[in-house]
């Protein structure tokens, strides 16, 4: 990965544990510990076939929620890319200079009002009348609700599922 894709992808990243920090708990005991081992499988990049290891999933769910303690509070960063500085909504604005990159980024709210972010390898784009239909790949940087679709006034975003296995 390019040293400005890792830069905008840490940016995003925060933005996202921002977020999952201010919202986390808005999820019943069992959806959260369900969430968090997902993410937990993405974050280290473990096919869903690898039987995960408690105390390491333990560790790292103590530090995660380390991080958002120190966090919770702090608000969203605005992203900065090619030395201009971008509302972490705007992104019409932010993927018309990441598609030359074959990125595409979305920062939307989800459910509950909670802010929602992700960065994408870009598959493909197509429009169709005044709509444009952003399909990504391997994600870049996500929060802890990383749902398969979202809409945001004309904009489709689907996320292609690829395999963790593929990934590295």
């Amino acid at each position: 990965m390019k040293p400005q894709t890792v830069k905008l992808a840490q940016q995003i990243q925060h933005n996202c544990h921002i977020s999952d920090a201010q919202y986390a708990g808005n999820y019943t005991l069992c959806i959260y510990l369900l969430k968090m081992r997902e993410f937990y499988r993405w974050e280290a990049q473990l096919p869903f076939s690898q039987k995960l290891d408690n105390q390491d999933i333990s560790n790292w769910l103590t530090q995660r929620e380390g991080l958002w303690d120190n966090i919770d509070e702090r608000p969203l960063s605005n992203l900065l890319i090619n030395n201009q500085e971008f509302d972490v909504f705007e992104s019409h604005e932010i993927n018309k200079h990441l598609e030359k990159h074959r990125l595409v980024y979305s920062g939307g709210y989800g459910l509950y009002g909670k802010p929602v972010f992700f960065l994408a390898e870009l598959l493909h784009k197509e429009i169709h009348d005044d709509y444009t239909l952003y399909i990504s790949g391997k994600e870049l940087a996500r929060d802890l609700a990383a749902p398969p679709g979202m809409v945001q006034n004309k904009t489709i975003y689907i996320m292609k599922l690829i395999p963790f296995y593929n990934m590295k």
